[in-house]
């Protein structure tokens, strides 16, 4: 779908996870979102999967963890074994727990949503595109979202 659709979708995205899923161990699936988004998981999960992107790059750019990383897990309760691939591996498993150690407020969830509607319109792939173009200083200033 369309960087308009993922962008539109990420907001709603964020509203469903701020509504029950801040608290420490609370968490939800991509099909939860899927759901709450009114699509059926069999057909909509790649979309939800850009849409979770796009939140986690408006939280790079916001410097706070990443909350679809932490928030939004497979249906067997685990993270994604997808996600954060290439260069952003080596530090995955420090991204989790700096995520899951966040103590996430609605004051978190208002930085990341304005931190979209700075984003220029742009989808995932783009965004993650112009992060990565800084290279080695980009897995560096992730660490440092504490």
């Amino acid at each position: 779908m369309s960087a308009d659709k993922q962008y539109v979708d990420a907001l709603k995205a964020i509203e469903y996870i701020e509504a029950s899923f801040l608290p420490a161990g609370k968490f939800t699936t991509y099909g939860g979102v899927c759901e709450a988004l009114g699509y059926k998981p069999s057909k909509h999960a790649r979309h939800v999967g850009q849409v979770c992107s796009l939140i986690d790059s408006a939280c790079f750019w916001a410097k706070v963890p990443f909350l679809s990383l932490e928030k939004v897990r497979s249906d067997n309760g685990l993270h994604n074994s997808d996600s954060f691939s290439g260069d952003w591996r080596t530090i995955k498993d420090q991204l989790i727990q700096t995520s899951a150690l966040h103590q996430w407020s609605n004051g978190d969830v208002g930085v990341i949503r304005s931190m979209l509607n700075h984003m220029n319109g742009e989808g995932a792939l783009a965004q993650w595109a112009r992060i990565d173009g800084f290279g080695q200083d980009a897995l560096k200033r992730a660490l440092t979202h504490v």
